[in-house]
């Protein structure tokens, strides 16, 4: 995964929205191309609820499996 800071970083536009604010950093490892964003906490939210339903489905179960087997 490398070097990301997972959490709180500093105010700014969100890479989603371009709302102003605290922003969240999100990354998925499990895409392809990874994704890495700043995120609003509303998008944020909703980047977490997709990865839930995505995590839950044969395709998120698969591209789990092949990054794992990579690692």
């Amino acid at each position: 995964m490398g070097e990301v800071n997972l959490g709180l970083t500093n105010p700014g536009k969100c890479d989603s929205c371009s709302k102003r604010g605290p922003r969240f950093k999100f990354y998925n490892q499990y895409a392809d191309p990874v994704i890495d964003m700043d995120l609003c906490p509303q998008c944020m939210s909703i980047a977490f609820r997709c990865m839930n339903f995505f995590f839950h489905t044969p395709a998120g179960r698969e591209a789990i499996a092949r990054r794992q087997a990579e690692a």
